[in-house]
């Protein structure tokens, strides 16, 4: 009587190169009797290492951009504003527009939504969560309360706009190397009377396109520096930067100068 064997080798790790998905490989060998024939044997041999390339099963990054956003309504009549963080502008604001899923309740019945202004550099996801809780209750905590106590808009954008630059010429956030982007000029009349930033901050005109998150780099050497002297231009597309300390007398120059050219227009017209 013949006599049948069964022969299991198992060798050590057989996980991915990430370690998230182990696999078992088993392979059968096809004549595995002995050199008598007597004993016919079937060997099973598990291999060790299995695991797929990075190139075939890469791990999603983890996001290195965390930024924190103004909204404001379009909807005629509508004031409303909302205020929230992002790892990825672009499709957030589709979410609260309603092209996407997953938009915030809040949004849902005052759409149309443009994006104000944009502060990214946040270290982490969690200084960002932080930053966006205060900014968006700022009674509640105790320093922003009391540091824009005496800020002379009541409400809306231009509140909203004064409470987030007092907030980072504060302890918590005026060391963080952080930019405050607004999407178009159309808002950044509302920087008059704010107090000045940190040096080290960069406030610029920058459409979403050209982001760290999309480009690399914003603020590249697209368009002109912003210059108080001369008074600015403010292209729509080119993204342009200044430092804090500079705002103010931009602020002060555009607003000049739409008045000019409204006048012009008036006197234009009277001809």
């Amino acid at each position: 009587m013949s006599q049948e064997s069964t022969i299991v080798s198992i060798s050590g790790d057989s996980s991915d190169s990430e370690g998230d998905n182990p696999r078992t490989i088993i392979s059968i060998s096809g004549d595995s009797s002995d050199s008598g024939g007597d004993n016919p044997r079937t060997i099973i041999s598990i291999s060790g290492d299995s695991s797929d390339s990075e190139a075939d099963n890469p791990r999603p990054t983890k996001p290195t951009f965390f930024a924190c956003y103004l909204l404001c309504s379009l909807r005629p009549r509508c004031k409303a504003t909302y205020i929230g963080f992002t790892v990825n502008p672009r499709r957030r604001i589709r979410q609260h527009n309603g092209v996407i899923k997953k938009g915030a309740r809040h949004t849902k019945n005052k759409q149309p939504w443009e994006m104000v202004v944009c502060v990214y550099g946040f270290p982490s996801k969690v200084s960002a969560l932080k930053f966006e809780w205060a900014w968006k209750y700022p009674t509640r905590s105790v320093a922003v309360k009391q540091a824009t106590a005496c800020l002379k808009s009541s409400q809306g954008i231009a509140r909203k706009i004064e409470v987030v630059y007092t907030m980072l010429t504060l302890t918590e956030w005026k060391d963080l190397n952080l930019t405050v982007n607004f999407l178009s000029t159309k808002h950044i009349k509302h920087t008059k009377g704010c107090p000045p930033l940190p040096s080290h901050m960069k406030v610029q005109i920058c459409p979403m396109d050209e982001f760290p998150c999309y480009k690399g780099t914003c603020g590249s050497s697209k368009g002109e520096h912003l210059s108080s002297r001369n008074g600015p231009e403010y292209p729509e597309k080119a993204p342009q930067m200044f430092n804090g300390e500079m705002h103010q007398n931009i602020s002060t120059d555009l607003v000049n100068k739409k008045k000019k050219t409204r006048r012009g227009k008036g006197n234009a017209g009277e001809v």
